[in-house]
């Protein structure tokens, strides 16, 4: 599990590739695939789906997914508020492959350091991804 390289990790696809070069352009410090969480079990408590967040971001504290125009968006959201809804202490962010491309102009410099705000990218509030599940 290192930290900003993007050439050492082979990626599931160019979104996640580009995605890890942005950041380490900008020194952001990244895991790529580092936890899987439990999301869905049966009627029988046996263990059915998971999910293995894309990057964790371990400055913020923030897990990102990222939807690339390959993979099907409405899973993913499935399997986020899945993941909010069993483990509400894990900050997660659903990217859009809109959002992707679009990443670099939000990153804030502060005093002479990029902060990442995520807080404006596609989320529902918590109330709302328990009544829609």
């Amino acid at each position: 599990m290192n930290t900003s390289c993007a050439q050492e990790h082979e990626f599931a696809n160019s979104t996640q590739a580009d995605f890890a070069g942005t950041l380490d352009s900008y020194q952001i410090a990244w895991h790529y695939k580092p936890r899987t969480f439990a999301i869905e079990w049966d009627d029988d408590g046996n263990f059915v789906d998971s999910l293995t967040p894309d990057f964790y971001l371990p400055e913020y504290g923030q897990y990102v997914e990222l939807a690339s125009p390959e993979s099907r968006f409405a899973e993913k959201n499935r399997c986020v508020l899945l993941l909010r809804r069993h483990h509400p202490e894990i900050r997660i962010t659903l990217i859009s492959p809109s959002e992707v491309d679009s990443l670099v102009e939000r990153l804030i410099l502060i005093d002479g350091k990029v902060h990442v705000d995520l807080s404006h990218l596609w989320t529902l509030p918590r109330e709302a991804t328990r009544a829609s599940l």
